[in-house]
């Protein structure tokens, strides 16, 4: 009797077991799907694709509405009217937020090389019926990645240009110096050589250097060159003082030339009272040689008759008394 009743039990309490279990294990689906959203209904949503193309939308990519996960793209295909358009499959309890307004634009995840989604966004519009509802994609919305990338894109090429210019100049500034630093390594090598020339003693200068005889005949060239030069300055010191004093004679050249001038405007006068005088003394003394008293005592000579003035120029003859002899006077 014992037995039995253990082994009665024993089925009891195994099948209270397995309901127990069960039990646990709807009441963790039921949670499980309550938490995953496994009973709430889907609603299927058309959305218009711009006609650029899908911009990396894909069946599988995310659909956000402000900023939580709400579905999934499902297909991606070419409508009648020849536009692309993506068959969106959103929870239910989101769709009431879907208006006629709503637009949709498409992102990535991490800027250029993430994965594209959609978010779409809440309109004031009427509520959209669930049958056959359709939005339109209006453009591919660029992230703040994006706009950081594109900023920095369009501040380093012009930098990355500078830079080429710059690599460019510096390119030639090398060849430069490496050409300068040729010609210098060959003015240092002629350098090296004259200096060798002159450690020899060869050339002029290297003579200079080291024969002590031709530094002591620079030695006096320089000692003549010095005298030469003292009187060199002695004479460039009295070319000074006659440069002054023909300064001084230029300074009175115009009076002395003035003043031969007017001596010189004098000159005809006096020749002509000089041939007057001339005339008339040899007249006197043709009337000394021709007197009875005077003439034995006077030579005659035969001058030679003096050229006869113009008569512009003859001076008016005053009336003289000729010398007379004592027989004269007596009568």
């Amino acid at each position: 009797m014992e037995e039995r009743f253990k082994f009665r039990h024993v089925h009891a309490i195994t099948g209270t077991f397995v309901l127990v279990v069960l039990a646990v294990l709807i009441a963790a689906v039921v949670l499980a799907g309550r938490s995953q959203r496994w009973f709430i209904g889907n609603v299927t949503l058309r959305i218009i694709l711009p006609e650029e193309g899908a911009a990396g939308i894909r069946p599988g990519s995310e659909v956000y509405f402000l900023g939580t996960l709400m579905g999934t793209v499902a297909d991606v295909s070419v409508n009648r009217a020849g536009r692309m358009e993506a068959q969106v499959t959103i929870r239910r309890d989101f769709f009431r937020f879907m208006r006629a307004d709503s637009s949709a634009v498409v992102k990535r995840k991490f800027g250029v090389v993430g994965d594209a989604y959609f978010e779409i966004t809440r309109g004031d519009g009427p509520q959209l019926p669930e049958k056959n509802a359709a939005i339109v994609c209006n453009a591919l919305l660029p992230s703040p990645l994006e706009v950081a990338v594109e900023e920095i894109r369009s501040e380093a090429v012009p930098a990355i240009k500078k830079l080429s210019t710059a690599l460019g100049t510096w390119n030639v500034l090398g060849s430069n110096l490496i050409t300068s630093r040729d010609r210098l390594d060959r003015l240092i090598e002629r350098a090296d050589r004259i200096v060798a020339d002159l450690q020899q003693g060869k050339g002029t200068a290297g003579r200079l250097l080291t024969d002590p005889t031709a530094a002591e005949e620079l030695e006096s060239l320089l000692v003549k060159a010095s005298h030469s030069l003292d009187g060199l300055e002695v004479t460039l010191k009295r070319l000074q003082t006659s440069s002054g004093n023909l300064e001084r004679a230029s300074t009175n050249l115009p009076a002395i030339s003035e003043a031969l001038r007017h001596e010189a405007e004098d000159l005809p006068g006096l020749v002509l009272q000089t041939q007057s005088s001339m005339r008339e003394l040899e007249r006197l003394i043709e009337a000394m040689q021709r007197h009875w008293l005077l003439r034995k005592y006077v030579n005659r000579t035969n001058p030679p008759p003096l050229r006869p003035l113009p008569p512009s120029e003859q001076a008016p003859k005053a009336p003289m008394e000729g010398l007379r002899t004592p027989k004269d006077s007596s009568r």
